[in-house]
């Protein structure tokens, strides 16, 4: 077969070109020139590329040009490259000088991330606020945009902010923040007026009892005590249980409460002496009947004041 031999030659600079594809991640591509064939009849050049050298799994015929980007190149790859030239009857001519040229890897994926800014407005009213955004890869130039706009005025509360990244080949991505703005601190609570301790007091005793053989009774009691704080220290003398003696007995009783505030007071037993039958046939015994409902009714009072203790 009859072939041209055309002196061709590469140029030894190449071009190295990263191109992004709408719809797809990322390609890249080497753009190839050489010097014109001195040869006459030249028609066109035929484009021939591999991974290894003198090995060259691929072709393109790209006319009568001088120059053409190879497309179809993985990323971050080395290839090699020879050019042929070919005549009116495409006759191809040896190949070219190789020259070897390795792609651009693939750009990191387009991201970007929000800040979570804060602020505080000491009266209550908006305050400008700054939104920032990282960006990592893409495509440069990157331009970002956020809405509401970085610096804007933000009111008390929280308020979302959206962030917009694109990049050369119009790849887009965004974040959401949320912009925190606290108003001023509440007025402190004024402590609640201390209250007043309830007043202590107590109430003594009247007592009045009969002895059916004039000798002492015993007497059981217990003070009226009222007010004050728990607890309650409560003292009598006589004691309540004590022996009372025919006729009129002074009771002291004293009360001490958790504040120390103190209280007292006096009472009287009276024990009266044995009387003669008035000739009813019930006299002394109602008498004292009525002495025992009252000495119950003391010990109930006495066993409430026992429990408050």
């Amino acid at each position: 077969m009859k072939r041209f031999v055309l002196g061709l030659t590469l140029l030894a600079a190449i071009m190295s070109l990263l191109m992004l594809s709408t719809g797809s991640a990322s390609a890249a591509g080497l753009t190839l020139a050489w010097d014109p064939s001195p040869s006459t009849g030249v028609t066109g050049y035929v484009v021939s590329w591999g991974t290894g050298s003198g090995v060259y799994t691929s072709t393109l015929d790209v006319g009568n040009t001088l120059t053409t980007p190879v497309p179809g190149l993985s990323d971050g790859t080395n290839y090699y490259f020879a050019v042929q030239a070919y005549n009116a009857s495409f006759v191809t001519s040896a190949y070219s000088n190789e020259v070897s040229g390795q792609t651009s890897a693939a750009p990191t994926p387009l991201s970007v991330t929000c800040s979570a800014p804060a602020a505080t407005s000491p009266d209550g009213s908006t305050v400008s606020v700054q939104v920032s955004a990282a960006v990592v890869g893409g495509t440069a130039p990157v331009t970002t945009t956020c809405s509401p706009a970085s610096g804007s005025l933000f009111p008390v509360g929280s308020t979302t902010d959206t962030c917009t990244a694109v990049d050369a080949t119009k790849t887009a991505a965004s974040c959401s923040t949320v912009v925190v703005v606290t108003g001023p601190a509440p007025a402190p609570t004024p402590a609640p007026a201390p209250t007043a301790a309830p007043a202590l007091t107590i109430t003594c005793p009247q007592l009045n009892s009969h002895s059916t053989n004039n000798q002492p009774i015993p007497e059981t009691f217990a003070p009226t005590v009222s007010g004050g704080v728990d607890p309650l220290n409560v003292s009598c003398t006589p004691q309540s249980g004590s022996l009372f003696s025919v006729g009129t007995t002074t009771i002291t009783c004293s009360v001490t409460d958790a504040l120390q505030q103190t209280a007292s007071c006096s009472g009287q037993a009276v024990v009266s002496s044995p009387k003669k039958n008035n000739g009813n046939g019930n006299g002394p015994w109602k008498k004292q009947q009525l002495q025992q409902q009252q000495h119950q009714q003391l010990l109930q009072h006495q066993r409430s004041i026992t429990e408050r203790q």
